[in-house]
């Protein structure tokens, strides 16, 4: 292979090592829209690659409260982790559920309930959500919550 070629190729197959790249060849750079992801059962490091593999630039921690007893999910750790990898990280508590309303979810019933409260609180946060949609037309997106 040429030059050309290799670097296609490992842009192509291993784009989590190409996140500091000096060619801004990288499709990390390129992708837009929003993903989801959940970090349970993750640890800090299989969550950043799930970031680089997947081209995310923003993470949006929807958690009302960022904090997490698992190392690196925490909103501090997080964004230091994050940046080091150049992905924003942005907190929009407004989406996120109060504790209150996640305690006692026993049954599918009990979280049918809970989701079907949280879309319809969603209908007063459409400013918030354009702005999460703006970002996307921009980026790609991941929106993080446990």
């Amino acid at each position: 292979m040429d030059n050309e070629e290799i670097l296609n190729y490992v842009y192509s197959n291993y784009p989590e090592y190409t996140v500091y790249d000096q060619i801004e060849k990288g499709s990390q750079k390129k992708g837009k829209g929003v993903v989801t992801i959940g970090y349970e059962g993750r640890t800090i490091d299989e969550f950043l690659s799930v970031m680089i593999s997947n081209g995310v630039n923003v993470v949006i921690d929807v958690r009302k409260n960022p904090s997490s007893r698992k190392f690196g999910f925490n909103k501090t750790k997080l964004s230091d982790y994050l940046s080091r990898f150049k992905i924003q990280y942005v907190h929009i508590p407004e989406l996120g559920i109060e504790a209150s309303l996640r305690k006692n979810l026993e049954s599918y019933e009990d979280y049918r309930e809970l989701f079907k409260r949280y879309e319809a609180e969603l209908i007063n946060k459409e400013d918030i959500l354009a702005r999460i949609k703006k970002m996307s037309e921009q980026s790609r997106v991941a929106l993080l919550c446990f």
